[in-house]
């Protein structure tokens, strides 16, 4: 399932002003949109690795209500052997330095909450 790693619509952007308020009304209705899709598991990490939202589809594959998964490592859907060959650090570097990340299902040995590894 795809994992995303990008920029926050309510971070502000180099053209928006520097006192323009950083959460719009076109931000909150893009933040509805990504929280409602359940066809892909879409989330963001800050740089340590930390969930930080979470939305239905990630839900809906990972088996995590945003409530239990927000604040802690995504090395939660890894393998304890992904962990331990360091995979997931590669990933979120990568991520940091491309400002995404993009996995499809069946791409990587991550685990669901209820099903175990998934290939």
């Amino acid at each position: 399932m795809p994992f995303a790693h990008s920029m926050s619509p309510t971070e502000p952007h180099a053209s928006r002003s520097a006192n323009a308020p950083a959460t719009t009304v076109g931000g909150d209705r893009f933040e509805l949109l990504v929280r409602s899709v359940r066809d892909y598991a879409i989330f963001m990490l800050d740089r340590e690795g930390r969930v930080q939202t979470w939305n239905a589809g990630a839900e809906n594959f990972k088996g995590w209500r945003a409530e239990e998964i927000i604040g802690r490592s995504f090395e939660t859907f890894y393998t304890a052997e992904a962990i331990a060959s360091g995979w997931p650090k590669t990933e979120l570097r990568l991520a940091t330095e491309r400002g995404r990340s993009r996995t499809r299902a069946g791409a990587c040995a991550r685990t669901a909450r209820s099903s175990g590894p998934t290939w």
